[in-house]
């Protein structure tokens, strides 16, 4: 080792450190303010299942699964879509290169700017009223932008072998890409889909604009009932809550929330195991 190589050395650890240790302070935090909310919440909610006290409660979460699910799904097959696109398909470096603009301006884009503009669109202009569907449909443009990053990088790290090996043996590239890389990809695929659903759960900002505050008493498929979800419930009990129980109460509904979540990303993170040892 060089004497002017082990002086830069000596210059970046320090930086080392200092990132580790702004790291280990985050993470502490993060695990401090999950511990708080799970230490006041899990009691409140296993008393309240236990004594039936949670029934007001199920709308809720019904819409909330209802919206993730037909927002995730849409979103989830536009993204490959436009991944596929722009890795597959798009040659002209300058297109590429402007098709990674408008996907990092819209990842960029704040959730409340999206939810005033669905609200403009679907609920002022189109006359939809505060519901699931016009929820869905915002979660899913909400999404869009991060499926079709998370797509990206998964065909992205398929090496291109196998790409050559396939057109070389005779298939098209629309043959390729449906029996070559996509398997490949499924794995990061997967994954991807996971965080995405995980981070619609916890949407709230946009919802406030499109789905509204309340949940049907008995909820169903209609795409027209109020569409009050689980984290717009925790905003509004926290922010507007006038009970003495409402602190308890969206401590409850916050920890069933993370509970949703933490299942999500297990069970994803499950499938993506699985697709990646076929």
């Amino acid at each position: 080792m060089t004497a002017r190589t082990d002086g830069r050395l000596r210059r970046v650890e320090p930086l080392h450190r200092a990132a580790l240790a702004g790291a280990g302070a985050t993470a502490a935090l993060l695990i401090s303010v999950v511990a708080g909310v799970l230490a006041e919440g899990l009691p409140a909610l296993a008393v309240a299942w236990w004594d039936g006290r949670l029934t007001p409660w199920w709308p809720y979460l019904a819409n909330t699964v209802i919206m993730t699910c037909g927002a995730g799904a849409v979103s989830a097959g536009l993204g490959v879509g436009v991944g596929a696109l722009r890795v597959e398909y798009l040659i002209d470096p300058q297109a590429r290169r402007a098709l990674d603009l408008l996907i990092t301006l819209l990842t960029s884009l704040p959730t409340v700017i999206l939810g005033l503009v669905a609200f403009d669109l679907l609920i002022a202009q189109a006359g939809w009223p505060f519901s699931t569907g016009a929820g869905a449909v915002t979660l899913a443009a909400l999404n869009l932008p991060w499926m079709a990053a998370g797509a990206r990088e998964a065909f992205l790290g398929v090496p291109d072998s196998l790409r050559a090996g396939s057109l070389a043996l005779g298939a098209t590239r629309f043959q390729t890409f449906v029996r070559v890389v996509l398997p490949a990809a499924l794995p990061a695929l997967t994954g991807a889909v996971g965080m995405g659903v995980a981070r619609l759960l916890g949407e709230v900002a946009a919802l406030i604009y499109t789905a509204g505050l309340v949940a049907p008493a008995r909820p169903g498929l209609d795409w027209r009932q109020p569409g009050g979800s689980l984290a717009v419930e925790v905003w509004h009990l926290r922010t507007e809550g006038v009970s003495p129980a409402a602190p308890r109460e969206a401590a409850m509904l916050a920890s069933l929330l993370l509970l949703l979540v933490a299942a999500v990303l297990w069970g994803f993170a499950r499938l993506a195991r699985g697709t990646a040892r076929r």
